[in-house]
């Protein structure tokens, strides 16, 4: 069974304005999950990159964004950006 999906123009808005480190984040979560069977393994992962969010540049630039009521204006490369956690993953 195959399936036809076209994106909508509202997709592509919300795509761009969500952070790369958010979509990151939430990919390696749902690898962990799969990989390890278990939501704990997302949680655990979460556990590890949570710190590291919370001094990111993008999380001070998407609560001002959002308090200026303007469009975000994300720096943040999640290819580069994240902490490695390869390793961890890979247990």
């Amino acid at each position: 069974m195959s399936f036809i999906y076209s994106t909508t123009a509202g997709e592509l808005d919300m795509a761009d304005a969500i952070a790369p480190h958010s979509a990151a984040v939430i990919r390696r979560a749902l690898v962990a999950m799969a990989a390890h069977g278990s939501p704990e393994a997302a949680f655990a992962l979460d556990k590890k990159t949570i710190p590291h969010a919370s001094t990111s540049p993008d999380l001070a630039e998407g609560i001002s964004s959002f308090l200026e009521k303007r469009p975000p204006r994300f720096t943040g490369v999640a290819a580069t950006d994240l902490p490695d956690l390869t390793a961890w993953l890979d247990r």
